[in-house]
């Protein structure tokens, strides 16, 4: 990769780093990501783009915003940008250390496991209902900049 990585391409991968495995992102991960960005899963626009910068632009708030977007992403934008971004990271973190260790099993009981995917569920939903009202506000706004960049590119006489 020949150009420099973006402040916030950095940012973004610190973000969902922090999200995902509870850690902030090195060089080699982030390095990855910004790879993994320029391929044509993310160049190539597919879905509703307001949509996919308005749940980038929640994600990017914090881990506790990428939650409630990733968790409204995961029931009714599964093949936007964010899962995309997300399973990309998640690849890379598998693959590094120390990222695999997030992912790896821990050799536990029966029990345990089921409290531990019991209480996973919970948070999901619990994400998911604050997750609601959130993006749809958040769609509301990137609405409103979506109709504003393109009066403004009108009154400039460029198109896109």
């Amino acid at each position: 990769m020949s150009e420099p990585i973006t402040a916030d391409v950095r940012a973004e991968c610190r973000t969902l780093t922090l999200y995902l495995a509870g850690f902030a992102a090195d060089e080699l991960v982030t390095l990855s990501y910004a790879r993994g960005l320029v391929s044509d899963a993310f160049t190539k626009a597919a879905g509703d783009a307001s949509l996919d910068r308005a749940l980038l632009s929640l994600a990017r708030r914090g881990p506790f915003a990428a939650g409630l977007a990733d968790a409204w992403a995961r029931c009714f934008a599964p093949a936007g940008q964010l899962r995309r971004r997300l399973v990309l990271l998640v690849a890379i973190l598998e693959s590094t250390a120390p990222g695999y260790i997030a992912f790896e099993p821990a050799a536990r009981g029966r029990f345990v496991a089921f409290v531990t995917l019991f209480t996973a569920g919970l948070g999901f939903v619990a994400r998911l209902v604050v997750a609601l009202p959130v993006v749809a506000i958040a769609r509301r706004l990137e609405s409103g900049r979506s109709h504003e960049r393109a009066t403004a590119e009108a009154g400039s006489g460029r198109t896109t």
